[in-house]
């Protein structure tokens, strides 16, 4: 029952942002697996255009339906965002391995989702019919992307993207479209998460910023005691 409650919930959600984008817009799912950690970034965008054109009845019946859809699922952070011409929600929550079989927004979508994990194995099982679909009329595509600081042994993912394991869902074939990848997490990957690439870009750009800081105050030192 309370598998079941959380499957409608998780539909509830799909079908109230299409009450927001009101035409054809996309749907990212983003999972990040490191540090024995699984990190999920959800985020639905419509052209700007089309979100400021929405009548104020529309907006406000999203936000109250969006509050009630939240109270069951208050662990994830919402926040509304606006990137080059795109605007929409993003949705993220850090889960532990054993939480993410029962608390995924990804997982109410299958009828069957197994997580099985040990010291040196993570994966994840579907079963084919992907039970959210059918709220994707209005959406272009919807793409599930799985990356990992460690090494991927198998996927059926429709592309590999650099790190970026990735399943596309649309109309047409979201019946058939299960998630199988198994992990091995006793050997780093060879490609890091972007994540962690991000992180390590904004502490060197941090560090060298500093030292032309530096070597400019020493050189205007110098000149004014040459002076």
């Amino acid at each position: 029952m309370y598998r079941k409650m959380l499957g409608d919930n998780m539909k509830k959600i799909i079908l109230l942002t299409l009450i927001l984008l009101l035409c054809s817009c996309s749907a990212n799912y983003k999972i990040v697996i490191e540090d024995n950690k699984i990190y999920d970034e959800i985020n639905i965008t419509e052209k700007s255009t089309i979100v400021n054109s929405a009548n104020q009845e529309q907006m406000d019946s999203f936000e109250e339906q969006l509050i009630d859809w939240e109270r069951d699922y208050d662990y994830y952070t919402r926040e509304l965002f606006t990137e080059n011409d795109l605007t929409g929600y993003k949705y993220t929550y850090d889960f532990n391995f054993e939480q993410y079989d029962t608390l995924s927004q990804i997982s109410k979508c299958y009828e069957d989702f197994k997580v099985t994990y040990n010291n040196n194995s993570f994966k994840i099982n579907t079963s084919n019919d992907f039970l959210c679909g059918t709220y994707y009329d209005n959406i272009d595509k919807l793409e599930i992307t799985i990356t990992s600081q460690y090494k991927v042994l198998n996927s059926n993912a429709d592309k590999k993207v650099d790190d970026k394991y990735i399943w596309i869902i649309n109309g047409s074939n979201y019946r058939n479209k299960p998630i199988n990848i198994e992990i091995d997490l006793s050997e780093e990957s060879e490609e890091k998460p972007k994540r962690k690439l991000n992180i390590k870009a904004i502490i060197f750009i941090t560090i060298f910023i500093l030292l032309i800081v530096i070597n400019i105050v020493l050189k205007k030192k110098e000149k004014t005691l040459n002076n």
